[in-house]
């Protein structure tokens, strides 16, 4: 099957067809939140666009109650290497595909989600993505320095978030220049949220 003229592949089950994405296609996994599997072979040109939806962080890759999850049983073509080649957007959604802050997900630890899955992801290298994650919600603000960025395996399109909790000045070290930030952050009695790092809604001296 191939898509062409701005395609729409959205959905959860299987597709027993090889698919080719071709002039902007975009997949979208899962109704609201669900897994689209394609068995056969799927080659991906460039400006393709990958849209996933997460409503639990910490549930199971592809089920209604986890996050979106693209499997195909054979390999990925993505025939292009070159940086931001394709786009990719998570969003995170309610119980009915509504915009909300994801269930689960704690700011002050490392995660990491698989994305998609092939028996094989020919010629992909991470930065040939660019990563839109500005529709991913949080209950609470996100500490400062805070990232997403993918990663790939042979066979795995992962999103993870990364965190150096208390990293204040962004050296990716813990040290007493983030103790004196803190401190002196506490002192104006400005409460900025990026820096509360027991997630109690305000910034004092149990930071």
């Amino acid at each position: 099957i191939t898509f062409r003229d701005e395609p729409f592949l959205r959905g959860h089950g299987t597709l027993n067809n090889s698919v080719a994405l071709t002039n902007h296609g975009v997949v979208r996994p899962g109704v609201a939140v669900g897994q689209l599997t394609i068995n056969g072979q799927l080659s991906v040109e460039p400006e393709s666009v990958f849209k996933f939806q997460m409503y639990d962080a910490s549930a199971q890759a592809g089920s209604p109650t986890g996050w979106d999850h693209l499997q195909v049983t054979q390999s990925i073509d993505f025939q292009s290497s070159a940086r931001d080649a394709y786009h990719l957007e998570v969003t995170t959604v309610d119980d009915e595909g509504l915009a909300a802050p994801v269930l689960n997900f704690d700011p002050r630890f490392n995660q990491q989600w698989s994305l998609i899955s092939a028996a094989s992801l020919g010629g992909l290298d991470e930065s040939s993505f660019s990563l839109d994650a500005m529709g991913f919600q949080s209950e609470h603000t996100l500490p400062r320095g805070a990232d997403f960025h993918l990663s790939a395996t042979d066979t795995e399109l992962l999103l993870n978030y990364d965190v150096v909790l208390g990293d204040f000045d962004l050296n990716r070290t813990l040290d007493a220049r983030d103790i004196d930030q803190l401190s002196a952050q506490i002192r104006t009695g400005n409460a900025d949220l990026t820096m509360d790092l027991n997630l109690d809604g305000e910034l004092n001296l149990l930071d």
